[in-house]
């Protein structure tokens, strides 16, 4: 019978010992050795939080993107204002064109005037244009537009500047023909400010709707068959002398940019 090998009690303190040593040892490098793990895993986590910091949430980065967007917003009102502006005078120089192709057609003289302002009573429909006694012009001259379509008449004549009556203010009247069989007259008003009206008509007269209605020429200051709108409904009442019409004019009174007001 062997007899059983059991370690001594000093031979197992010397191996828990050098086990012991052996952890003072290693734990250090192990711990070192994740320290540097980890630390090169985050390097590039690192190296894009200053990347960001530095080129986006820097405040002086920040000012710098505020200072580009309102320069961009700038140079874009800048180019809208001038891309308005030259459509402005596209226009203006259209309507020029087409003012001196109706004289031509005519065969009548003009002062040509661009509207400067309009009235800021709103109990009164008035315009002011460029143009006024140095240019010849009158008081009760008619004013058309680019297209031929009367709108108004100078009430009042500056050295330089003009007020033109509009049509629809209700102190406007001026003598009026519908282009019928028998070529009624009648007197146009202004309406409230809003619309057309021509009164003192025949009652005899046949009038209908869409019947053209042009100036009479009975103003000696305005002439004849200038265009002003057509018959839109007409007013007649039984036991009454004359009727009357309302005039549908196809201009925007508060729209017009430039005139002509003619000489008569």
């Amino acid at each position: 019978m062997r007899p059983s090998i059991r370690p001594t009690r000093q031979l197992r303190w010397w191996v828990i010992g050098i086990f012991i040593l052996a952890g003072i040892w290693f734990i250090p490098t192990i711990h070192g050795g994740l320290e540097w793990a980890l630390a090169t895993s985050a390097r590039p986590l690192t190296a894009s939080g200053r990347w960001l910091n530095d080129h986006l949430f820097s405040s002086r980065n920040i000012n710098q993107l505020r200072d580009e967007r309102d320069e961009l917003r700038q140079q874009l009102t800048d180019v809208t204002t001038q891309l308005h502006r030259s459509q402005l005078k596209l226009d203006v120089s259209r309507t020029i064109e087409q003012l001196s192709d109706y004289l031509a057609a005519t065969n009548r003289s003009a002062v040509t005037a661009e509207v400067i302002s309009y009235s800021a009573d709103p109990g009164i429909k008035s315009l002011t244009i460029n143009q006024g006694q140095k240019a010849g012009l009158k008081i009760g001259q008619a004013v058309v537009t680019d297209d031929g379509f009367l709108i108004g008449r100078i009430q009042i004549a500056h050295q330089s500047t003009a007020t033109v009556l509009l049509l629809t203010d209700p102190q406007s009247v001026v003598g009026s023909r519908i282009e019928n069989s028998v070529g009624s007259l009648g007197l146009l008003t202004g309406e409230r400010g809003l619309s057309l009206r021509m009164e003192l008509i025949p009652k005899s007269d046949q009038i209908e709707a869409g019947q053209t209605v042009v100036t009479s020429g009975v103003d000696p200051i305005v002439p004849p068959d200038l265009l002003i709108g057509s018959v839109q409904k007409v007013i007649s009442r039984p036991g009454e002398l004359f009727q009357s019409a309302q005039i549908l004019s196809p201009i925007q009174f508060n729209r017009v940019k430039i005139v002509a007001v003619i000489n008569s």
